[in-house]
């Protein structure tokens, strides 16, 4: 059975992955994280092998992937033009620029690849016309970046 079957039919909670394969600074900034997520009411659902989501009135917010020794949180942008001016006041366009993933056809459905120009620069091959910032071993001044994106993205989402 692969670990994708195994975790499918066990649904892993994402605190004992963190404690299973992150260590020292790395493990207590990921279970900050995931409190913080508690704190302000939203839960990570299991999404694929060490892989969880989370979404806010029905759209995903961010995902957040475990492995040995790294983790990863993955922000997904319904409209990125929406979350510029917060972007720009935390002083974050040129971390954006350099983390936001391209298309890497991870799915069997047609993409909707997606090139424009965001903060000046031309991004070519924006993953499904939502582009997804790749944020591995995020930093203090990063965690705290996103936490302040994501409820960002909730209130605009909001309405």
């Amino acid at each position: 059975m692969s670990d994708y079957q195994k975790q499918k039919a066990a649904k892993p909670k994402i605190n004992d992955r963190i404690n299973e394969l992150l260590a020292g600074t790395m493990r207590e900034m990921a279970l900050g994280f995931v409190a913080w997520m508690k704190e302000h009411k939203m839960t990570a659902g299991w999404a694929s092998t060490d892989s969880w989501k989370t979404s806010y009135r029905g759209k995903g917010l961010f995902y957040i992937r475990i492995s040995e020794g790294k983790w990863t949180v993955n922000p997904v942008f319904w409209d990125i033009d929406e979350v510029a001016d917060y972007i720009t006041e935390e002083g974050y366009q040129e971390f954006i620029l350099n983390n936001l993933y391209d298309c890497r056809f991870c799915h069997p459905a047609p993409c909707r690849i997606t090139d424009r120009i965001f903060f000046g620069k031309e991004l070519k091959g924006l993953c499904g016309g939502r582009p997804i910032l790749h944020c591995e071993n995020p930093d203090e001044r990063t965690v705290e970046f996103l936490k302040g994106l994501i409820v960002y993205m909730r209130k605009k989402i909001s309405g």
